[in-house]
This record gives structure tokens, C-alpha cells and sequence, in this order.
């Protein structure tokens, strides 16, 4: 396989050893790769590389750059994107950030990012491009700019749907193929076994409810030998790459600072939580999510104030139906608490802690809203009307409420509606037929998250091995 990419974001650990065992096969050769810093660099094998390059080394540029406003208007309307502005929130390291880098220093990098794009792929022709995630500026830029050019674009979509793995082409990672696959079931109805396969899973899923219903104290900031050692490594990595480019060099003195403060604010939100309710009132359920993420930075640019978010769905429920809000267990000493005490002023809203069973929640409820959490699949799961506020791989499913294009005005229509809705159980066996069909099987096979988190699994031959083959037996039949 000539002219792929392959953009190493965060992960650049475990990706260059999976690329490493990838190009063994004949239809690889080595690609051309990006990295976000030069520090990365110590971590890779750069003789895995046709050409590796450093977004850092752009962001240099943009320091002495004077930005060409025409250029930079005329990319919005050849990029098909409502302003450019979507790709600079996309970043949660500069994108809210002033004092990392100003107004006219976004502009110059929003031109170099998408001239870099731009050059590298007319140079290389690229068949394919593999992200992580389509989830900060730069993959942002380099996904319109490949998209643009009909370069395929490749996502392992990993820890959505129990035990499957799904591939995506797009910025919301919307799952490939299953939607299409049961528009099919209106001619070709599914096979019986298909159905009594879908039916097992499901009643299995409703009994045993698979997801942990008592919230791990280990999920608490706190202070632990591993804080220490990435805390060592951070400040290493610190030093050696300090120069003018890098932006993100924190002093050891900020990072104790950071890690005090979430430990603080962790102690502090305990006194803030609500207790869940004993008389089991008439709610809607709502899931915090983790910020700062891509799930709302790139996939739902216009939810990312989630209190704002909070606030239209709590004026839009009828009388005699509450809002139960629950924090993410990872959002913990990371969230303000000026946005809890926010979420509290809301009249028709209980705020619940991160160890309340989410499972119980969703059975309780009578109706799940979420931006495009997996909650809302597990409310599809168990039965429960679900209304999405973007884009998500789940919402193939008829019985979802798709609600990303809804004026606010218009929400309370929508929850209204969804509360007096009763999903249809064809539908959601129908879906799941096709999930079947369409997703990798051995999402609990593999490890796709930070090296330095869980080495011992990530880094290991089988999980770069599980994750090469995926590349080489699902991304190369895209292309023909």
C-alpha cells in the first residue's frame, strides 16, 4: 500500500510499534507521519518513516507569520466548514488559551496548518489516512484537507459498542456502514438466526447490566507512585524539548500545582453532589461529559458549555419531571466547582456524584439526553428513549432522536415527545443485527490507550499485533 498517513497524536508509543510490525506486510510501505512536539520523537523509530515531521515547527513559524486574511477566507469556503474558528476550539491546549497564543499568531497558524496539509498531500498523492482520532486543530485541518482530495479517511472507533470495534471516515466518528446496512433490512428482511442471536444479546445485556455499578475510588484525584514517576518523566520531557516553540512547557512548581488543585476541588465536590432521591421521582437523565475531549471539542462543537447545555434541556422539561445530572467519574477535580454550584441554580435539576450507578439511573429514567455519550447506548440497550444532541455511531438506530439540528426553541417538543415515546424492540434487534454484521469483533482484545498509563498491556507484541491487523485486513479494502 503506497501513500498512506498517519497522524501519532498522543499515542506515538504504541502507533510506531504498530506501524513497525504493519509495514512487514507487502502492501505497506512507510508512511508519512506527523507528530505534535519534538519530544514525541524520542519515543519512535524514525527508520519507520518515509517522513516524519513536528506540528511544533509550525507553531514556531507562527510566532514571526503575518496572516493573510484573504487566503485564510477564501480556505472557508473551499473547505465546505461554517468558519475556521471550529478547528481553532478544536485544540484544548491553545484553542481558550490567549496567553499561549494570541489572536494574529491563531490566524498564522490556521494559514501554515493548512498550507502543511495541503503541500504534504499534493507531494505524496496519499490512498489513505489513519488518525487516532480526529480530535485537536491539527488532525482537524488535515481531515478537511484530505477529505477534500478523496483521501480515505480510517478512525478505530475503540470502547463504544461491547466487544466490537467499528471504523469511521468522519470528525464525529459516526460508524461506517451500519447505518446503510439496515436500510437493506426494508427489502431484504434479517435471516432468523440473526435475530435470535440480536435477541440473546439483549436479554443478556438487560440481566446483567455490564457495566461497573460502583464507582472506584482509584478514579479520585489522589497522589500515587505512578503520579510520581509521570511526574519525573513530564519534567524531563519538559526540559529537554524547552525552547521558544513549545508552548506547553509547564514548570515542576506548575505541575504540583495542577495536581493539588484537582485533589482539592475532588475533596470539595463531595459536599456539592445531591444525594440520589428515595421517592423516585418523574426525570430525564443527562451524563456530564469528560471535557477537555474531543467527544464535544471536535464531534459537538456547539455543546461544549455543558452548563449552558444543562440549563436549555432543564427549561424544556415539562412540569413534574426533573433533570438528574451525573458528574464523569474522570471529570473530577478537573471541573470547576463554580460549574457545579452553576448547575445547582437550576431549579428542576439534581446534580449526582460519579459513584451513583449509572445502569439504576437509566432504568429509572424516562427518557435519556445526552450530547453523544455511550450512555445514550446503553439507554437504547435497556429500552429507553434516547434524544442525541450530535452525531454519534449509535444513532443508526431508528429509535434514536436525533436532536443535532433542533433550535433550542424547539427542544422542549423533542423531550416532551421522547418521554411519551416507547421504542420500538424490531428496531433496536434490527440494529443490532447490523452492528453485527459491520463491526470488528475483539474490541476486548486489544488496549488503545496511553502507553505510559498501563505499559504492560498496551506495549505488549499481541496488542500491537491485534491493532496492526486491523489496519492491514480492514483499511486496505476502503481503498478498492
Amino acid at each position: 500500500m503506497n501513500n498512506w498517513f498517519v497522524y501519532l497524536s498522543v499515542f506515538e508509543e504504541l502507533y510506531d510499534k504498530v506501524i513497525a510490525e504493519t509495514i512487514k506486510n507487502d502492501n505497506f510501505n512507510k508512511p508519512t507521519a506527523v507528530l505534535y512536539n519534538n519530544a514525541q520523537k524520542r519515543s519512535v523509530n524514525l527508520k519507520n518513516y518515509s517522513q516524519l515531521d513536528c506540528f511544533a515547527d509550525l507553531i514556531e513559524q507562527s510566532f514571526k507569520h503575518e496572516p493573510d486574511l484573504d487566503f485564510i477566507r477564501q480556505l472557508e469556503v473551499d473547505f465546505a466548514i461554517s468558519t475556521l474558528s471550529l478547528s481553532m476550539i478544536a485544540d484544548r491546549h491553545f484553542g481558550y488559551d490567549e496567553k499561549m497564543l494570541n489572536y494574529k499568531q491563531k490566524l498564522s497558524l490556521i494559514e501554515l496548518t493548512f498550507k502543511y496539509a495541503i503541500n504534504i498531500n499534493q507531494k505524496n498523492s496519499f490512498q489513505f489516512a489513519w488518525f487516532e482520532s480526529i480530535g485537536d486543530f491539527l488532525s482537524y485541518i488535515l481531515y478537511l484537507v484530505f477529505k477534500k482530495s478523496n483521501v480515505k479517511i480510517c478512525c478505530i472507533v475503540h470502547g463504544q459498542f461491547p466487544g466490537k470495534i467499528a471504523i469511521s471516515n468522519n470528525e464525529q466518528l459516526v460508524w461506517d456502514g451500519v447505518e446503510e446496512e439496515i436500510k437493506k433490512f426494508s427489502n431484504i428482511a434479517p435471516s432468523v438466526e440473526e435475530i435470535v442471536k440480536a435477541q440473546k444479546f439483549l436479554d443478556d445485556y438487560r440481566t446483567t447490566l455490564p457495566v461497573p455499578s460502583s464507582f472506584s475510588k482509584k478514579s479520585l484525584p489522589g497522589f500515587t507512585i505512578l503520579d510520581f514517576k509521570l511526574f519525573v518523566r513530564g519534567v524531563k520531557d519538559s526540559f529537554l524539548s524547552r525552547n521558544n516553540s513549545n508552548i506547553f512547557y509547564r514548570s515542576p512548581l506548575e505541575l504540583i500545582a495542577i495536581k493539588l488543585r484537582r485533589y482539592l476541588r475532588s475533596i470539595f465536590s463531595k459536599k456539592i453532589f445531591n444525594p440520589l432521591p428515595l421517592n423516585k421521582p418523574e426525570y430525564v437523565f443527562f451524563p456530564l461529559h469528560f471535557q477537555p475531549e474531543m467527544t464535544t471539542l471536535v464531534c459537538a462543537p456547539y455543546c461544549i458549555n455543558q452548563v449552558a447545555v444543562i440549563e436549555d434541556i432543564a427549561k424544556s422539561l415539562p412540569a413534574g419531571v426533573q433533570l438528574f445530572v451525573k458528574e464523569h467519574h474522570g471529570s473530577v477535580g478537573r471541573r470547576r466547582i463554580a460549574d457545579y454550584l452553576d448547575i445547582k441554580k437550576n431549579w428542576n435539576v439534581k446534580l449526582l456524584g460519579p459513584h451513583e450507578n449509572t445502569m439504576q439511573i437509566i432504568k429509572n429514567a424516562k427518557a435519556v439526553v445526552t450530547i453523544n455519550s455511550t450512555v445514550g447506548l446503553q439507554g437504547l440497550l435497556l429500552g429507553k428513549p434516547v434524544v442525541t444532541l450530535a452525531r454519534v455511531g449509535y444513532d443508526a438506530c431508528q429509535t434514536i432522536i436525533r436532536a443535532n439540528n433542533v433550535p433550542r426553541a424547539n427542544l422542549s417538543t423533542v423531550i416532551k415527545d421522547a418521554i411519551n415515546f416507547i421504542p420500538n424492540e424490531k428496531d433496536i434487534l434490527y440494529f443490532l443485527v447490523a452492528v453485527e454484521r459491520i463491526l470488528i469483533d475483539g474490541a476486548n482484545e486489544i488496549t488503545l490507550e496511553h502507553p505510559r498509563y498501563n505499559p504492560n498491556e498496551v506495549l505488549t507484541n499481541k496488542n500491537v499485533t491485534k491493532i496492526s491487523d486491523i489496519i492491514k485486513n480492514h483499511f486496505p479494502p476502503k481503498i478498492n
